[in-house]
C-alpha cells in the first residue's frame, strides 16, 4: 500500500529520466534489492508509474531501496529528498543520541516512541513503524558516536552516586 500525495512526483520522474531507468527497470531493481535484504516485494511498472504520476509514496523500506537502485545506476548516493521521498525518511540520527541529562534522555526516548507509533498508524515511516522503514538502511558505524559518548562523557550529576564514606570500623 502507499500513501497518496496531492501532486505528481516530478523529482522522481526527472531522476529516472536522468538515470535512464524505465518504470519496469526500477521495479525490478527495487524488488532485487529487497530480496537481498530478506524482503518480499512485488513492485511492477504500474507501481512505479503511480509513484511518479500520482505522487504515491511506497511504505516501509521501499523509498530507501528506490534511492539505492537509482544511486547504483548513477554511480553516486541519491538522498530521498532528491527523488521527492524525503517525507518518508525518518531522521537518520533518531535513537542514536545518548544524552546524560535526564530530561534530554526522556525527550529523546519520547521522540523515538512517537516516530515509531506514527509509523505503525500509517503516518511517518510507513506501516511497520520506524524499524520497518529503516530496514535495509542499517549501518553499524552509526553506533560509534553514541557508544563513544556513553563511555567518555561524565554522568549526570543529579543521578550520579557519591562514593560511600569510610566506615568507623575501617578507620580504627
Amino acid at each position: 500500500m502507499s500513501r497518496e500525495l496531492r501532486e505528481p512526483n516530478e523529482k522522481l520522474g526527472a531522476v529516472l529520466a536522468l538515470a535512464g531507468i524505465s518504470n519496469a527497470g526500477l521495479a525490478r531493481r527495487v524488488n532485487d534489492l529487497g530480496a537481498q535484504r530478506g524482503l518480499t516485494l512485488r513492485y511492477d511498472k504500474t507501481s512505479v508509474a503511480r509513484w511518479v504520476s500520482k505522487g504515491m509514496v511506497p511504505q516501509g523500506a521501499a523509498p530507501h531501496l528506490i534511492a539505492a537502485a537509482i544511486g547504483a545506476k548513477l554511480g553516486r548516493p541519491v538522498p530521498l529528498h532528491e527523488i521527492g521521498l524525503a517525507d518518508a525518511d525518518p531522521a537518520p540520527e533518531v535513537g542514536l543520541a545518548f544524552p546524560r541529562d535526564v530530561g534530554e534522555a526522556v525527550r529523546s526516548a519520547t521522540d523515538l516512541y512517537r516516530l515509531d507509533l506514527a509509523g505503525r498508524r500509517g503516518g511517518t515511516g510507513g506501516g511497520g513503524g520506524i524499524w520497518q522503514s529503516l530496514a535495509g538502511s542499517f549501518a553499524v558505524s552509526a553506533y560509534a558516536t553514541p557508544a563513544s559518548r556513553w563511555l567518555i562523557s561524565p554522568a549526570d550529576g543529579s543521578v550520579a552516586r557519591e562514593p560511600a564514606a569510610p566506615s568507623r570500623a575501617a578507620a580504627a
